[in-house]
């Protein structure tokens, strides 16, 4: 059976949240602080994550600026698979006449990750954040709420 361990930062994503909230369109995200997380922790571009905090959960994505700038503005569609204890949710866009893909993996086996589905279940949407990779630094991009489908809600209330 695979297993994913979830991470948990050094810094409570309290912490990263309210970074987060003070930085602008385009801004480089500060090296040092709680926004240091980043580069610990999205060094390759397609990289994707998610952190949590009682009751809330952020979904963040890191990509190269060209990749960001065809998908920010999209509305995906949204797909659900498992395989034992691994639950995969697939944003799924459409660039030009080709389907590219942003994934979150969860080990649902892990009491951590039951309980972050269940906020996003309850909550019903989810908010991404993209940051780009230029010149060896980190941007915020943007940031997109996305109502989650009934489809995937009733797929995860299923979840045990």
């Amino acid at each position: 059976m695979s297993e994913i361990k979830m991470y948990t930062p050094k810094i409570n994503a309290i912490d990263i949240f309210k970074e987060l909230r003070n930085l602008k369109s385009d801004e480089l995200l500060p090296s040092t602080g709680a926004l240091e997380f980043f580069y610990q922790h999205l060094q390759y571009p397609g990289v994707s994550l998610f952190l949590r905090d009682k009751n809330r959960v952020k979904f963040f994505y890191l990509d190269h600026d060209d990749f960001i700038l065809e998908v920010k503005d999209q509305t995906p569609e949204w797909t659900i698979s498992s395989d034992k204890n691994l639950v995969r949710i697939t944003l799924n866009y459409k660039i030009h006449d080709a389907s590219a893909v942003i994934s979150f993996v969860f080990d649902i086996s892990d009491k951590a990750y039951r309980d972050l589905l269940e906020v996003v279940r309850k909550k019903k949407e989810i908010k991404l954040y993209y940051l780009t990779m230029i010149y060896g630094g980190l941007v915020f991009d943007s940031y997109k709420k996305f109502k989650v489908p009934a489809d995937i809600l009733i797929a995860l209330k299923a979840l045990k």
